[in-house]
């Protein structure tokens, strides 16, 4: 067995006269084999992307309380109490989901101009401090967790001492013509309850790091929050993904199979020197299509097509 192994590793990367002095590397059949590893090494990503797109397709991937349930597990991890749910805040969140389904945006204000805020206002929730933390297509509550708390600004959400309740928002639908998932997080204080005139009169403000007031804040929310987060986007692997269909694995995998073409090549040339002209020409042909795949990639399929970024953005206000 070892020699049958080293004569046919011989008769594939050297020439001989049980090849014809052709290696077998270089042969038409070795050939076919080479565009087909081509193909599916281009392909692979892609279907991966489609993968994803076929599960997102799927009802009721995870639901609110699955996230809920992550947020109070990083919160008491640090110490700190768990947030209570308020169903007002949950039909905000579920109020945001719907509207960027409908109006086809996955931002903190909607293309028609409405803040964040107005969703908190719509349900008659007052607040003294109020957050909200988006992400979309998230194939399990857990990996949505796990990127809101690598990004700074949306673990500061997750984590702020100020907020006291929370409402979650989970949605499937049609996202620019593909399957999509989104999460809203609406974090809250509530202002305390007033039992009577007079005594608000005479109550003392409440604490400038707290915000607003029940005295101060209206129905109307302020027309630009006093204190805002920064928004912090990070590119997830579908977002690369649709920038080339080449990724680093592909890459690597085109470079094995240039350097299993030109070996025999090399060997050949060394060895005798001279090499039939067709052998040479598509050798050269495929190493310099490899090359050109990995040099510029192949172009991008159109966005709509690919998983969607996995995109967060924040925001936090606060009376001060």
């Amino acid at each position: 067995m070892p020699n049958e192994a080293m004569d046919t590793l011989r008769e594939f990367f050297l020439p001989t006269d049980r090849n014809g002095y052709v290696p077998r590397g270089l042969s038409r059949s070795a050939f076919v084999v080479y565009v087909g590893v081509i193909v599916i090494a281009l392909l692979a990503p892609r279907y991966a992307v489609w993968s994803q797109l076929a599960t997102l397709a799927q009802p009721a991937l995870y639901g609110p309380s699955d996230v809920a349930a992550f947020v109070n597990a990083a919160r008491t991890s640090v110490g700190l109490p768990g947030l209570a749910d308020n169903p007002k805040l949950d039909a905000a969140a579920a109020a945001k989901v719907e509207d960027m389904f409908r109006l086809q945006y996955f931002a903190h204000t909607s293309p028609d101009g409405r803040r964040p805020w107005s969703f908190f206002s719509a349900e008659g929730y007052r607040y003294q401090a109020a957050g909200e933390n988006l992400a979309i297509d998230f194939l399990t509550a857990a990996d949505a967790q796990a990127a809101f708390m690598a990004s700074p600004t949306h673990r500061a959400n997750i984590l702020n001492p100020l907020y006291t309740e929370l409402g979650v928002g989970v949605g499937q639908g049609d996202f620019h013509g593909r399957p999509s998932i989104i999460i809203a997080q609406y974090f809250g204080r509530p202002v305390p309850v007033v039992p009577t005139s007079s005594e608000k009169n005479t109550a003392k403000k409440t604490p400038a790091s707290f915000g607003k007031t029940a005295s101060d804040q209206t129905s109307t929310p302020p027309e630009r929050p006093v204190a805002v987060l920064g928004i912090e986007d990070i590119k997830p692997q579908s977002d690369v993904l649709a920038a080339s269909s080449v990724t680093d694995w592909t890459k690597i995998c085109l470079y094995v199979l240039m350097a299993v073409v030109l070996l025999p090549l090399s060997l050949t040339l060394v060895r005798m020197r001279h090499i039939p002209l067709a052998v040479l020409a598509r050798t050269l042909v495929l190493v310099a299509v490899i090359a050109l795949v990995c040099a510029a990639g192949l172009p991008a399929a159109p966005s709509s097509q690919l998983a969607a970024p996995a995109e967060f953005s924040d925001i936090t206000w606060t009376g001060l």
